[in-house]
């Protein structure tokens, strides 16, 4: 097994943002594709780094399009990872709920083999965050996007960063104030 970081990466909100074809300038930019039926906008500026965040990672599709992401990886011309499945949601139902469990399997079996994880969603939320502080540490760098702004320069930057970081032991150390986990200087953190 690859002692590469693990990266977990959603399409919509994240690797596609939520903007109609020709939306954005500069580092806002686009290439647009239709894919299965709907329009996908990914900013130029995520393409060019996609050889980096390859090399870098072990990259697998964490998203409700499963097997679908092939053809994302075809109209992008991106490399074909694979696609990490888990339950259909219910009507109504986020589908976070329906990724969480199968992605904290994920991160729980990286971090045991001492490799560092970070997982890309548009829809988490405060208790995945609580959750990776608690339970997961500095091996676990989580990216909230804006559904709109997608993979950010700077947010790519942050990713790469952490995954060039030495690990820090776990447990962080405690607070001799207060008596809980000091905040963590990197890993864990929230990245808005």
């Amino acid at each position: 097994m690859s002692a590469r970081p693990l990266l977990l990466l959603d399409v919509d909100g994240c690797f596609a943002t939520a903007r109609p074809p020709g939306d954005g300038t500069g580092e806002d930019a686009c290439e647009t594709r239709f894919v299965n039926g709907y329009w996908l906008s990914v900013r130029h500026t995520l393409l060019a780094a996609v050889p980096e965040l390859d090399a870098t990672f072990e990259v697998r599709w964490l998203s409700t399009w499963r097997a679908e992401t092939e053809d994302i990886s075809d109209a992008f011309g991106l490399p074909h990872w694979p696609y990490v499945d888990f339950p259909e949601q219910e009507f109504g139902e986020s589908s976070i709920t329906r990724k969480f469990p199968v992605a904290a399997e994920f991160i729980a079996a990286a971090r045991d083999q001492g490799r560092r994880c970070v997982w890309t969603d548009d829809e988490l939320g405060e208790e995945h965050h609580e959750w990776a502080r608690r339970l997961v540490g500095p091996s676990l760098l989580l990216v909230q996007t804006d559904e709109r702004e997608g993979l950010r320069p700077d947010l790519v930057e942050k990713m790469l960063d952490f995954a060039a970081r030495e690990p820090r032991s776990w447990p962080p150390p405690t607070d001799t104030l207060s008596g809980s986990h000091a905040p963590f200087l990197y890993g864990g953190e929230d990245v808005a």
